[in-house]
């Protein structure tokens, strides 16, 4: 994210907090440029906690993250903002399209995603149909939601994707049983 929040060198890497004072991001690059004044960027909190849940979750060492892959490729097919009356800001929503399947992914040997689908929402846990438990889900409103809320995924969970098809809301149910369907990011 960026920010216009005031960065020097003794607070990059430090946390970045909203008026409540709840951090919402760590700040972690600056402009220097003599033209730019106050631009920063910073990682939003919720990917840092599930980066380092992943290093410990998965005894890796800091060159590397396990994350899950579905093994589809998207698209933002629509964008547009909301005003948001509760917290008084302006909201972005996209439109995330299924464009293209690899058939050796866990969606690609499942069957049941199909390009065009919209994704709607995510969910880990574990089970199927019914007996589906969430751990954790994200509403599919920008394309980075689904990347982020996979470094939550480990073996044996299942991923409860809710996809629009033809106006219905469909749900499938992933289950990440093989040690391929996880890559090692550095």
């Amino acid at each position: 994210m960026r920010t216009d929040t005031a960065v020097n060198g003794g607070n990059s890497g430090g946390g970045l907090f909203n008026t409540k004072g709840e951090i919402v991001a760590i700040v972690n690059a600056k402009s220097a440029e003599d033209d730019v004044d106050n631009m920063a960027y910073a990682l939003p909190a919720s990917s840092v906690k599930r980066v380092v849940k992943s290093i410990l979750d998965n005894n890796l060492n800091s060159s590397g993250i396990k994350k899950a892959r579905i093994g589809i490729t998207t698209v933002i097919t629509d964008s547009y903002a909301e005003y948001n009356e509760q917290s008084g800001e302006v909201e972005l929503f996209e439109l995330v399209k299924v464009q293209d399947i690899s058939a050796a992914s866990v969606a690609g040997l499942g069957g049941e995603v199909k390009v065009g689908d919209i994704l709607r929402e995510v969910q880990i846990g574990s089970g199927k149909g019914e007996a589906f438990v969430c751990r954790e889900g994200v509403k599919v409103n920008r394309s980075y939601s689904v990347t982020d809320i996979l470094l939550s995924v480990r073996y044996g969970d299942t991923v409860k994707l809710t996809v629009e098809r033809n106006g219905e809301n469909i749900d499938i149910f992933l289950v990440y049983d093989n040690q391929n369907y996880f890559v090692i990011e550095e």
